[in-house]
């Protein structure tokens, strides 16, 4: 049994399994989650695979954090993928959103708060850190998560790219937060 517990897209985990020996299971099991949390043990594990072979690991996975069972071979991977997609967009617009608040007048600071307070306030908590503790995700990292996301989803994405493009003016091995500070 392997476990694979990196952000790579379905696609590559399949062409995994497809190259394991006969009678060697993979489940796909990427995490959500930073430093803090894997400290912590409350990773959520977005895992795929075959039910048996989840059986087998859940127990293991579960010391890590929460597991959530997402389908198939490769459907954990997919989450994940949807999720970083939705979090590193968001994250781009609202670094968007403090340079709103500045050519307005609005003062930073309060700017922040409010983002915080709102709607997408767990991913302002988690990419003001000049406001705050860093996300502890790369840029890089971040954007190959939505170089993944473009070559999975075979559709335009026009938001996932423009906040590839956002990445793309960044220092690469800039922490995620940094997106927050550049506006």
């Amino acid at each position: 049994m392997i476990v694979d517990m990196s952000t790579i897209g379905p696609d590559a985990v399949r062409r995994i399994a497809a190259a394991l020996p006969p009678g060697v299971a993979l489940v796909d099991a990427p995490v959500g989650g930073s430093t803090g949390a894997a400290a912590a043990g409350t990773l959520r594990i977005y895992a795929g695979g075959a039910d048996g072979d989840l059986d087998r690991v859940e127990p293991v996975l579960a010391a890590l954090g929460s597991v959530r069972r997402c389908g198939a071979l490769g459907a954990g991977a997919a989450a994940k993928l949807v999720l970083n997609a939705a979090m590193i967009t968001a994250a781009a617009g609202l670094a968007d959103a403090l340079a709103v608040a500045e050519g307005t007048g609005l003062d930073r600071g309060d700017a922040a708060a409010l983002l915080r307070e709102g709607p997408l306030g767990p991913v302002a908590a988690r990419v003001l850190a000049g406001d705050g503790p860093p996300a502890h995700f790369g840029i890089a990292l971040a954007a190959k998560d939505l170089d993944l996301a473009v070559a999975a989803a075979g559709a335009e994405l026009p938001v996932v790219r423009a906040a590839r493009a956002v990445l793309a003016r960044a220092v690469p091995d800039a922490d995620l937060s940094a997106l927050g500070r550049q506006s």
